[in-house]
């Protein structure tokens, strides 16, 4: 007896800015479908004890309501990440609609922080999305240029390379 598998792969995709959950309808009723610009937020050159925000958009790009349980931090980098929790809970967002947060970043001495916030929705496919966050300072910079960097150079750090 021969059985055939055939499996799919399909459904989101990460461009250099954002995310898009391509597949609308999977689920047994029609729900929103998630949009994060940007997916991953970095901060260069930031000042050591002074604030620095970015705003990131999430948006519906479903044709029914997309409802955000949250939007939370996960990983406050030891502290150097900030969001105001309270204003990112229970969203509705209709069909093209959008909501608008801001991370804040700030470093207490020179070096590099990560951290990771975390949208909750009804997004059949994405219900649970990650933001990952970057920070560093000009002493740290200068050999830095983007999230994935900071991530090698500490793992080389911690493991004493």
């Amino acid at each position: 007896m021969r059985v055939l598998f055939l499996f799919t792969a399909i459904g989101c995709s990460q461009s250099s800015t954002g995310f898009s959950d391509k597949i609308t309808d999977t689920s047994p009723g029609v729900v929103g479908v998630l949009s994060v610009e940007p997916a991953q937020i970095s901060w260069t050159d930031l000042e050591i004890n002074l604030s620095s925000a970015k705003e990131f958009v999430v948006s519906n790009t479903g044709d029914a309501d997309l409802e955000i349980e949250r939007i939370d931090i996960t990983n406050s980098g030891g502290g150097a990440f900030n969001l105001d929790e309270e204003s990112n809970r229970d969203i509705v967002l209709a069909s093209g609609e959008a909501h608008t947060a801001i991370a804040v970043a700030t470093i207490a001495e020179a070096g590099a922080a990560q951290g990771e916030f975390r949208i909750r929705s009804n997004d059949a496919d994405t219900p649970d999305f990650r933001i990952n966050l970057c920070a560093y300072t000009p002493e740290q910079g200068a050999e830095v240029s983007n999230c994935e960097s900071v991530t090698e150079e500490e793992e080389q750090n911690d493991s004493g390379d």
